[in-house]
């Protein structure tokens, strides 16, 4: 998992050309960067995908947890959440639950390695209980774009 980890860090590092031409195609075709929250404990997954977010032109806020991220949301509602399953302080199926329930309109991304059990489980018990769309990890920087444009697009 760590070597996934490093080798999405090279390759989100490496797309800046290429980000930045996309970013200004979206500027000239009028396409909404979103303000987007990412929540994980793990600082690396933050940290990876706040570079790929914001190489494709959006603004990144960061939670390390469940409870950092209903306060944070609460406190100024992002465009997307993107939100790990697995957490130690508070869980994100429990986490997508209480934004869904306080804010139904809210536009959710789970996204887990699953742990021993694979990601599958998780991801599709996260999709009945709000989650618009899923990322199992490791995932690429298209995969990303993917849900995020595909997100956007949905009122």
């Amino acid at each position: 998992m760590l070597q996934a980890i490093q080798d999405l860090l090279v390759r989100a590092r490496t797309g800046v050309v290429l980000a930045n031409a996309n970013t200004d195609v979206q500027a000239r075709e009028g396409r909404h960067m979103a303000r987007i929250l990412v929540v994980d404990d793990e600082q690396q997954i933050r940290l990876m995908l706040r570079q790929m977010l914001e190489r494709l032109g959006h603004v990144v806020a960061e939670a390390s947890g469940g409870n950092q991220a209903v306060r944070s949301y609460r406190e100024d509602p992002a465009d997307i959440v993107i939100m790990d399953l697995i957490m130690p302080d508070k869980e994100g199926i429990e986490t997508i639950t209480e934004i869904r329930r306080d804010y139904p309109d809210a536009r959710i991304v789970a996204m887990s390695g699953g742990g021993r059990m694979g990601p599958g489980n998780y991801l599709e018990l996260a999709n009945r209980l709000g989650a618009q769309r899923t990322l199992a990890k490791p995932f690429s920087m298209a995969d990303v774009q993917e849900v995020i444009e595909d997100l956007l697009k949905t009122p």
